[in-house]
C-alpha cells in the first residue's frame, strides 16, 4: 500500500496602468508636450471631455488584480499482485480572483454608449469591480498491469475518470466618485450602472485503456482507446469513442544488421488515431435564457423582470473529430554520429465547430455548428549529429524543417463568413484574398477613361479621385467586382524549422538556436484599411508610412493617397500592396558559459563555479516592416480576420539578457 499527497498555493498581485499596447501612446499627437506652459497636462479634443496625454491620462488608470490558486491531490496505490496494482487519485484546483479598476475622467475611457444608455456625465470617474472563483476536480481510477516473460513485455492500463468544473464570475460598474484619489470605494459612488453575473459548468466522464507490447525490443505495438462523454453536447451526441494504434520495427536489432559498422539505428514506425474536441460553450445544444437591463435591450416589461432567450441552440452539435496518420523513419549511422528522422503526416478534421451566420430574426447573429472538414498534410525532416568530437572541442548540431498544406475539404456546399474573413471549399483556411493593384491613378482623365469602358459607367466603386489604387480586371469584363478577387498569400508558411547548435571548447560552452519561416504573409495594418491609411483623423498620429502615400508632388509613392478607400477593408477586400511577406530568420536563444577550472577553486570551499551569459530573441533578419514578423491580432472567437491581420500595435517580442553565476559548495 502506498499513499501520497501534495499541495501548492500561489498568491499573486498584479498592478498595471491603462497603457496596455503601443497604440495607447503611439496614436496620441506627437507635437504636444507632456505639460503645457501653465504646467497642466496636455490634452486632445474628443467626443466627450478632453483626454490627457497618455503619460498623464491612461497611465493614471489604476488596475489591481489579486489572484489566489490552490492545487492539490491525494492518491492511494495498492499492489494486488506482483504485476498488477490499482491506483485512485483525487485532484482539486481552486482559483479566486478580485479585480479593481479605477478610471479617472480625464483618461478618455468613457464611451458614447455609457453616456447615452445610462445616467452618466462626461466628468464621471468610473470603477470596474469583478470577482471570480472556480473549482476543478478530477477523480481518476486506474488498473496497471506490467509483465515480462521470455522475450515478451506487456504494459497495460485501464481506467475511468470524472472531471468537473464550475466557475462564477460577477462584475459591477460604478460612476460618480467625488474625487479620483481618496474616496474611491464603491460606497462613495453616485450609482451602480452595470451588473453582470455568469455561472459556467463543465463535466467530462471518460473510460480509457492502453496496451503496450514489446518483443525483443524489435517489434513494438501500442493500442489505445477512450470513450468520452461531455456535458457540452446533447443526450444523443454526448459520447464519442476515440481509438488509436501504433507500431514500430527496430530493424537495427535484427540479426541481419547486428554489428553493422555503418547503420547503428534504423526504425520504421507508423500510427493512426482519432481524437475528439469539445471546444464550445457548455449547453450550446440547449436553449439558453437570461435577464438583462442595459442601454441596448431589456427583459423588463410592465415593471416586471422576465427572461429572454439568448443565442440559437443546436441540438445536433457533436464531437469534432481528428483522424491522423503518421509514418516515420528514424536512422543513425557511423555509431550514431549522424542521425535523422523523416516523417509524413496526414491530419483530417471533420465537423470543426465554428460560428455560422444566421438570420437576425432568430435572436442572434450566429450559432455554433459542425461546419467544416479540414485536411493537413506535410513532411518533417530532422538531421543532426556530432560534427566534431575530440578531447578539447565538440560540436553537436541538428536541423529540422517542416511543410504543411491545409485545405477546407467541405463546407457542405456553403460559404462561411466570420467577422472579417471568408472560408471557401477547396481553399486554405489561412488564405488572404483581395485585389491586385495595377497602378495608382494619376489624373481624373485616366479614371474617366476606365469608367467610360465599363458596363454601367463605373469601373471600380472606390476609384474616386487621383491617388486611388486601380485594381486589376482579372476576368476582362472592364468591371471590378468579386469576380476579380484572387489569392494574395497565406498566413501559413511554405516551410519552417530551426537549427540548434552546442559547442564545447575546454571549459567554454556555447549554445544557440535559430528559428525560421518562409513564404507566410499577413495584412499589415498601418498601410491597409481598417484604421490604417484609409482613415484621416486629424487628432490621431499615424505611422511613418503616411509619408509614402500619393500626393500630386509625390506621384511615384508606393501607396494610394491618404484616406483612400482603395486601401481596402476586411469587407470589400484587401489588396497586394498591404499584404506583406513575413518570412524571417531569428536567433531565438544563445548562451555562453565558462567553467572555472577546479584548481583555481582550491582553498575557497567551492566544488565548481560557472559564469553564464544568455539571451533570448537576440536579432531577427526580415524584410517585414512591422515590429514583429510573428505578430498578429489576438484571436477572438469567430473572428477569422484576426489570424491574418497585424495592427502593429502590440508590444513586440521581448529581447532579454541574463548573467548568471552557479556555485557548488
Amino acid at each position: 500500500m502506498k499513499i501520497g499527497t501534495n499541495a501548492n498555493y500561489n498568491h499573486t498581485i498584479n498592478k498595471r496602468s491603462g497603457l496596455t499596447n503601443l497604440a495607447d501612446a503611439g496614436l496620441f499627437r506627437p507635437d504636444l508636450n507632456r505639460f503645457d506652459e501653465q504646467g497642466n497636462p496636455t490634452s486632445d479634443p474628443a467626443t466627450y471631455g478632453e483626454p490627457r496625454n497618455p503619460a498623464e491620462g491612461a497611465s493614471k488608470i489604476r488596475d489591481k488584480t489579486i489572484a489566489r490558486a490552490f492545487s492539490g491531490n491525494i492518491y492511494g496505490e495498492y499492489k494486488l499482485l506482483e504485476s498488477l496494482k490499482i491506483r485512485t487519485e483525487l485532484s482539486i484546483i481552486s482559483r479566486t480572483s478580485d479585480q479593481n479598476r479605477f478610471i479617472p475622467n480625464w483618461s478618455g475611457f468613457l464611451y458614447t454608449s455609457d453616456i447615452d444608455g445610462y445616467n452618466l456625465e462626461p466628468d464621471d470617474h468610473l470603477k470596474y469591480v469583478s470577482n471570480s472563483s472556480s473549482i476543478n476536480t478530477t477523480f481518476t481510477n486506474t488498473l496497471n498491469y506490467s509483465k515480462t516473460f521470455n522475450n515478451h513485455t506487456i504494459n497495460a492500463v485501464a481506467g475511468l475518470s470524472w472531471d468537473r468544473a464550475r466557475a462564477v464570475i460577477n462584475g459591477q460598474r460604478y460612476a460618480g466618485f467625488p474625487d479620483p484619489y481618496k474616496l474611491t470605494d464603491i460606497n462613495s459612488a453616485r450609482e451602480q450602472y452595470v451588473k453582470t453575473s455568469t455561472i459556467n459548468k463543465n463535466a467530462l466522464n471518460s473510460l480509457f485503456s492502453r496496451i503496450n507490447y514489446n518483443f525483443k525490443d524489435r517489434y513494438l505495438v501500442t493500442l489505445t482507446g477512450r470513450r468520452d462523454g461531455s456535458i457540452k453536447f446533447g443526450p444523443n451526441n454526448r459520447y464519442g469513442f476515440f481509438p488509436s494504434a501504433a507500431a514500430a520495427w527496430n530493424m537495427h536489432n535484427e540479426f541481419f544488421l547486428e554489428n553493422n559498422e555503418l547503420i547503428s539505428q534504423l526504425k520504421i514506425r507508423a500510427s493512426y488515431g482519432i481524437t475528439g474536441n469539445d471546444n464550445l460553450a457548455a449547453f450550446s445544444f440547449h436553449p439558453l435564457f437570461t435577464t438583462f437591463n442595459n442601454f441596448s435591450a431589456t427583459s423588463i416589461y410592465d415593471g416586471i423582470n422576465g427572461i429572454a432567450v439568448t443565442g440559437v441552440p443546436n441540438p445536433s452539435i457533436q464531437w469534432e473529430e481528428t483522424q491522423q496518420l503518421d509514418i516515420g523513419l528514424e536512422f543513425g549511422i557511423f555509431n550514431s554520429r549522424l542521425n535523422g528522422e523523416i516523417v509524413y503526416y496526414e491530419k483530417n478534421t471533420s465537423g470543426i465547430i465554428l460560428f455560422v451566420p444566421t438570420a437576425g430574426q432568430n435572436g442572434a447573429t450566429n450559432y455554433t455548428n459542425n461546419t467544416a472538414d479540414v485536411s493537413n498534410k506535410g513532411w518533417e525532416l530532422t538531421l543532426g549529429g556530432e560534427i566534431i568530437r575530440n578531447n578539447d572541442f565538440n560540436w553537436n548540431t541538428s536541423f529540422n524543417i517542416s511543410t504543411n498544406k491545409n485545405l477546407i475539404e467541405s463546407l457542405n456546399g456553403g460559404t462561411l463568413f466570420g467577422n472579417g474573413g471568408y472560408l471557401f471549399e477547396g481553399m486554405s483556411p489561412g488564405v488572404i484574398r483581395g485585389f491586385k493593384v495595377v497602378s495608382i491613378a494619376q489624373t481624373q482623365d485616366e479614371i474617366d477613361a476606365l469608367n467610360t469602358s465599363a458596363p454601367g459607367g463605373v469601373y471600380q466603386n472606390a476609384l474616386l479621385a487621383p491617388g486611388d489604387y486601380i485594381y486589376k480586371d482579372i476576368n476582362g469584363d472592364n468591371l471590378i467586382n468579386d469576380e476579380d478577387i484572387v489569392d494574395l498569400g497565406n498566413i501559413n508558411p511554405d516551410f519552417f524549422g530551426g537549427w540548434n547548435n552546442s559547442l564545447t571548447y575546454k571549459n567554454i560552452d556555447l549554445t544557440f538556436n535559430f528559428q525560421f519561416a518562409n513564404g507566410n504573409k499577413k495584412v499589415f495594418g498601418p498601410i491597409a484599411g481598417n484604421g490604417g491609411l484609409d482613415l484621416a483623423r486629424p487628432n490621431q498620429n499615424k505611422e511613418r508610412f503616411v509619408l509614402d502615400t500619393w500626393t500630386p508632388s509625390n506621384p511615384d509613392a508606393p501607396y494610394a493617397r491618404f484616406g483612400s478607400k482603395t486601401h481596402g477593408t476586411s469587407i470589400n477586400g484587401h489588396n497586394d500592396r498591404s499584404t506583406i511577406d513575413a518570412s524571417y530568420i531569428r536567433l531565438r536563444s544563445a548562451s555562453l558559459s565558462y567553467r572555472i577550472p577546479k584548481n583555481l577553486l582550491k582553498g575557497i570551499g567551492l566544488n565548481s563555479a560557472r559564469l553564464t551569459l544568455s539571451g533570448n530573441n537576440i536579432f531577427t533578419i526580415t524584410d517585414y516592416p512591422g515590429l514583429d514578423p510573428e505578430g498578429v491580432n489576438q484571436q477572438r472567437a469567430g473572428f477569422l480576420f484576426d489570424r491574418q491581420y497585424d495592427s502593429n500595435r502590440a508590444y513586440p517580442i521581448t529581447r532579454n539578457f541574463t548573467i548568471a553565476i552557479d556555485l557548488s559548495f
